[in-house]
């Protein structure tokens, strides 16, 4: 009988040592770079191993590393006495960032009689009396490339071969004409308007004019202006068409219904 109560008590103490010391608030001092969303915090005394520290609070190695960024791999830098973050709310959501276009680096060449430095790669079929150009992205459409640089769509598609009004023979990753010796712009960019508070209800602030059908849980926003379109806006925020079309009516993939002059979403609350 005594032994029996002997192994009792020995199986209480080894199930002591795997209850993981929690508390909402950090008693040993912790990293400078964990996440300042942090709701609940472990204690750690040297006792708990890490997948007990994993698995006592519901969470991935993934999760307490994002946190915890002293950790490292396999929890090798766990130290004893310091408070590690093990619950986290209303931290964003981790967004992808868009692969941004490589940057060509020009190599320059003097067209005779000008003057004027030409960048490497050009669209072909460019005039040869250029004299400022403008890079290709990914995403960027002929009317967009237009007013940015304050000419008309007619005169970048007098000064470069893009295969008429609709571009439909624009090349991506090369350089377009968009001035030419004696021809000053004289389109300007509209300013953006001052933002104004949303209604109550989610603390953000939003700007008008919006794109009416607008998601109710914005919050970022982006200015569209003319010229530009639906690929390329989500090239730049790094979302995809589905989710800007189901947080904006646009008029579905095509964006046939976007409108210029207004603000659209580019992100939402989680």
């Amino acid at each position: 009988m005594a032994r029996l109560a002997t192994q009792v008590v020995l199986l209480l103490a080894a199930a002591a040592t795997a209850v993981v010391a929690r508390s909402p608030a950090a008693r040993f001092p912790y990293d400078d770079n964990t996440t300042s969303y942090c709701t609940w915090w472990l204690n750690y005394e040297g006792v708990e191993s890490c997948n007990d520290i994993l698995d006592a609070n519901w969470i991935t190695i993934e999760e307490f590393r994002r946190w915890n960024p002293s950790v490292g791999a396999a929890c090798a830098g766990l130290e004893t006495e310091r408070s590690y973050c093990v619950e986290a709310f209303g931290e964003p959501e981790p967004t992808a960032v868009p692969t941004p276009t490589p940057t060509v680096s020009p190599t320059p060449t003097t067209a005779p009689g000008n003057g004027v430095t030409t960048p490497q790669p050009t669209q072909p079929g460019m005039v040869d009396n250029c004299n400022r150009f403008h890079f290709v992205a990914q995403g960027d459409s002929c009317a967009a490339i237009a007013s940015r640089n304050g000419i008309s769509l007619a005169q970048l598609v007098a000064w470069n071969d893009v295969g008429g009004a609709d571009c439909r023979d624009l090349w991506a990753n090369a350089y377009v004409c968009v001035r030419v010796i004696g021809v000053t712009p004289t389109t300007t960019t509209p300013a953006a308007p001052a933002p104004t508070i949303a209604p109550p209800g989610n603390g953000i602030s939003t700007p008008v004019p919006t794109k009416p059908g607008m998601v109710g849980n914005c919050d970022r926003f982006y200015y569209v202006e003319q010229g530009d379109s639906c690929d390329g806006i989500v090239a730049r925020h790094g979302i995809t068409l589905a989710q800007f079309t189901a947080w904006n009516d646009v008029g579905g993939a095509d964006c046939r219904g976007m409108w210029a002059n207004a603000w659209v979403c580019v992100r939402v609350l989680r």
